[in-house]
């Protein structure tokens, strides 16, 4: 075979895993967005609606009144695909910084473990900018079993204050939630396990 036949069959390779990994996603909800929250059946326990990253809407967890070490919910419906593995993504801008915890809920279970899991939680910040300059986003999977055969799903995301791991008791292992989280941008559900971003 000659070279050129080879090369042309590996970019085939290439970019069809591309293409076939890029698939579409099933929904898409912009926090801060009036209209995208609406026809996602959002509501919110202290939130704040933002203006962030290049002049994007996000939505901030507060601390409840009285610092718990639970702070701000987000729940909200979307769209999935009932047969296959789904997954949830969030946006995030590199340029905010926090030390909260974000996990994950699916029809009202916890998706992902506070520490040491194979599933990770949503978020845990250290108090510095990972990224600035730019968006990042993170992926987890759905657990199949609460979405076989549904083509909607009931969301949450929930901010828990900072944890150390080392500590030995809960108070010092689950620290209160004092100060507002970073901004949670948008929401994706999709099954590729490779999230591609949709075209603007």
């Amino acid at each position: 075979m000659k070279f050129t036949q080879i090369a042309f069959s590996t970019l085939f390779l290439i970019s069809s895993f591309f293409l076939n990994a890029a698939t579409p996603n099933i929904d898409n909800i912009q926090f801060g967005n009036t209209q995208s929250e609406q026809k996602h059946s959002f509501q919110s326990d202290h939130s704040e609606a933002k203006t962030g990253g290049l002049n994007e809407p996000n939505r901030i967890l507060l601390p409840k009144d009285s610092a718990t070490f639970e702070g701000g919910t987000l729940a909200f419906r979307m769209k999935i695909d009932p047969q296959k593995q789904n997954y949830f993504t969030v946006r995030f801008w590199g340029g905010d910084a926090d030390k909260c915890m974000m996990l994950l809920f699916c029809e009202g279970k916890q998706v992902g473990y506070r520490h040491l899991g194979d599933i990770d939680f949503l978020w845990e910040g250290n108090g510095k900018a990972p990224l600035p300059g730019r968006y990042f986003y993170n992926t987890l999977p759905i657990p199949f079993s609460l979405t076989k055969g549904k083509n909607e799903i009931n969301l949450q995301i929930r901010a828990y204050g900072e944890v150390w791991g080392y500590g030995d008791t809960f108070e010092k292992y689950q620290h209160k939630l004092e100060k507002p989280t970073r901004g949670i941008f948008n929401a994706y559900t999709h099954t590729a396990t490779c999230f591609v971003p949709d075209k603007k």
